[in-house]
């Protein structure tokens, strides 16, 4: 999965429509869930950014 650059700007969480099951977080967003250990329970995987 790769999403582009500018899919960073703006909210820390978000969908998309080709994307039917899931959602994407902000790096900012990922690091505060994996710190709260929270990581695994919502199955977060990173993205390539293009």
């Amino acid at each position: 999965m790769a999403i582009t650059r500018a899919a960073l700007e703006g909210a820390d969480l978000w969908g998309d429509e080709l994307v039917e099951i899931g959602f994407f977080v902000s790096p900012r967003l990922g690091k505060a869930l994996d710190k709260a250990g929270l990581a695994k329970v919502f199955h977060l995987r990173r993205c390539r950014i293009v």
